[in-house]
């Protein structure tokens, strides 16, 4: 559960290709590590998120990090959707053709 009055999870845009996250305000989030429970930990450069003008709805850390988990099965239920098969379609023909 996010705190209320802070960006939700799903205002974050993960990137497949690259494995990060972006913020809103258009900052990486980077791999740290994978926890225990099963969760990618993705974590804020804490030089981004100092001066930035959306950090009070990001996070409340006092080392200005914010810190996304997403369990490793997360992304997978996305990829057997009719909806992203077209998508990932598109995807591949253009890699081809590059």
């Amino acid at each position: 559960m996010t705190k209320k009055g802070f960006f939700k999870k799903y205002e974050y845009v993960y990137d497949e290709y690259l494995d990060i996250y972006i913020c809103p305000n258009e900052k990486d989030l980077h791999y740290k590590t994978t926890n225990r429970e099963g969760y990618r930990v993705y974590e804020s450069n804490p030089e981004d998120c100092e001066g930035c003008p959306f950090l009070s709805k990001c996070t409340q850390s006092k080392k200005h990090v914010k810190t996304i988990a997403r369990h490793v099965w997360e992304a997978d239920h996305i990829r057997h959707t009719g909806e992203w098969h077209a998508i990932y379609a598109l995807k591949r023909a253009s890699e081809k053709s590059a």
